[in-house]
């Protein structure tokens, strides 16, 4: 359509060229109006059939990026609702660690204040630096009572060999071994 219309366009050139006035009017008004006018028409619709298409694509797109957009919303959520209920747990087991040793503390506490007659042992199912430091604790502990213990029947037998001794009696009660590992720990 547009090579036709530009040998209209020649031809009215030409006639006007020629001097030919009427021949150009008459093309203009006539065969090349109808021309201009189809091809005007069929550049129109093209243009109309490319900007539905823009619509359509640009419609299209607003709508993937309302989804993409609650997508992103739904994920963050999830992410952020994993990271604090993981947060709690971690949170939730430090802090329960914690208070087992706090008791642990307490209970041994007691008992060298003599509130109780045995320290417990602290307990724990995992390995971590909780339990670790519990293992030491405990094992200090349990030294500390052995040697409590252990001076605790010290002193029952020296309080009794001091008792035998106030009482003139030496050694009928007690054997020798004794009197003398009592008397060695006492000097």
């Amino acid at each position: 359509m547009w090579k036709e219309y530009k040998s209209f366009i020649q031809t009215t050139k030409e006639n006007l060229h020629d001097d030919f006035e009427e021949g150009a009017y008459v093309n203009v008004t006539t065969v090349s109006k109808e021309q201009f006018d189809m091809l005007l028409h069929e550049l129109l619709t093209i243009q109309n059939n490319f900007l539905n298409n823009s619509k359509v694509a640009y419609t299209t797109a607003v709508e993937e990026s309302k989804e993409l957009k609650i997508e992103i919303m739904i994920y963050l959520f999830l992410i952020l609702s994993l990271a604090i209920i993981a947060g709690w747990f971690v949170s939730a087991n430090i802090i329960n660690s914690i208070h087992k040793v706090q008791n642990g503390l307490n209970e041994f506490f007691a008992y060298l204040n003599n509130k109780k007659k045995r320290a417990k042992k602290i307990k724990f199912k995992s390995n971590d630096e909780f339990a670790q430091m519990a293992n030491v604790i405990n094992l200090n502990v349990q030294n500390i009572q052995n040697s409590i213990e252990t001076n605790d029947a010290l002193i029952k037998e020296a309080t009794k060999l001091l008792e035998n001794i106030k009482g003139g009696n030496l050694g009928t009660r007690l054997n020798k071994e004794t009197n003398n590992d009592v008397l060695n720990e006492l000097n």
